[in-house]
């Protein structure tokens, strides 16, 4: 190959890159991921593969598709059994074919507050074995891309998946160069889940580590919140796939599951409640790190009992409240939240002169489609009718 065509290759790959980095993010970055983050309410639990797609033939002819929904649904049952203030979804309960981009609008649509993927590992040697978890990331290794395009080769059972993926080929190296690019917001939190899985099944049932892994698996970079894959073992070796398909084996691997997602929900309830705790006013006003000084304009915050109405930009409505360090409030001055009703509405600038604020509204209405104007009055939210005749500005 010429050296004038393999830099068009290269440029090309480039190109298709970035404009599927584009279309990725608008999964990982819509208005649906921004309230999750805190607090375990929704899990999906995602059983790989299904209904045309067997996944992994076994040693002894065992299908991925049927161990992994046994252990899915095993999991699922303790969690609802143990802890019955958390809702369990699957992506299937059953032998059918969910694609990968069904699987991730299914989380994403439940607003799920984490998202585990369930499967089992093969190779030709019968002597691979051991456990590992993986969570976002470049594939840094043979053995990670091995595993991401295994699991991201289920597209091509789809029809026009050429299309549906946008020219994504999981069998190309080349296509791999989008999740080099790609950071997943929830990156931290995965990690976390993915340690604790790890640690269950290594020193709780005695399988071997082969420890959190970083994979460009398609269904972690297009959920909006922490998600995970976990590979039980590997199927293509005896004595593993005799332990994973045992009662035994499915239960206790299921346990695992499931006494990690335990950890992790404590851990975040209680992060979560010394927030609310210490935050019920200091938080009513949040200060984003490292963006420029506050505008002069910049005179009140929902808590203060102003005797004038205080205009603000409301930019986002969320169930829960989002963490400031999320890509998506990264850059912005003044930000503050309210709660109204069951939602927290954040909101930026301030201003006793709507006129600042319809200003503001042209500049961020692109980053922000749909954001308005809304006043405050002693503290409380009124109409912009109402405020307008108390205001002497406007």
């Amino acid at each position: 190959m010429n050296q004038i065509s393999i830099y068009h290759k290269m440029n090309n790959s480039r190109l298709y890159a970035i404009g599927l980095v584009q279309i990725l993010c608008l999964f990982i970055f819509s208005p649906l991921s921004l309230g999750q983050g805190y607090g375990v309410k929704t899990i999906v639990i995602d059983p790989g593969h299904g209904g045309k797609d067997p996944g992994a033939t076994g040693h002894k002819g065992t299908k991925e598709k049927d161990l992994v929904l046994d252990v899915a649904l095993l999991t699922g049952s303790y969690i609802e059994k143990n802890l019955p203030d958390v809702k369990v979804l699957y992506t299937r309960r059953d032998d059918t074919f969910p694609t990968l981009k069904e699987r991730c609008d299914f989380a994403n649509n439940a607003k799920a507050d984490l998202f585990i993927s369930i499967h089992a590992n093969a190779v030709s040697s019968t002597r691979a074995y051991g456990t590992e978890t993986f969570v976002l990331g470049s594939n840094k290794s043979e053995n990670n891309l091995r595993v991401a395009q295994k699991e991201n080769s289920v597209i091509t059972l789809e029809d026009n998946y050429e299309e549906k993926y946008e020219g994504f080929d999981p069998n190309s190296e080349e296509s791999y160069i989008i999740f080099n690019f790609m950071q997943k917001g929830f990156q931290e939190q995965s990690i976390r889940l993915a340690t604790l899985i790890q640690n269950q099944y290594t020193q709780r049932v005695g399988r071997e580590d082969r420890e959190v892994q970083q994979g460009a698996l398609w269904v972690l970079a297009a959920t909006s919140m922490p998600a995970v894959l976990t590979e039980l073992g590997f199927i293509s070796n005896p004595a593993e796939e005799k332990f994973l398909t045992s009662k035994k084996g499915k239960e206790y691997m299921a346990s695992a599951i499931f006494r990690a997602v335990r950890e992790y929900k404590n851990d975040i309830d209680s992060k979560q409640s010394t927030a609310y705790s210490s935050n019920e006013t200091e938080m009513m006003n949040i200060s984003i790190e490292n963006t420029q000084k506050s505008t002069s304009t910049d005179k009140s915050t929902p808590t203060q009992q102003s005797e004038v109405p205080v205009y603000k930009l409301q930019i986002l409505s969320s169930p829960q409240i989002i963490d400031s360090k999320h890509t998506s409030l990264q850059g912005l001055e003044t930000l503050s939240f309210y709660k109204d009703g069951a939602n927290y509405k954040y909101t930026i600038g301030s201003s006793e002169n709507l006129k600042d604020i319809i200003t503001l509204k042209k500049e961020y209405k692109q980053r922000f489609k749909g954001c308005f104007p809304v006043a405050f009055y002693k503290g409380k939210r009124i109409p912009l009718s109402e405020a307008r005749k108390l205001s002497p500005n406007n």
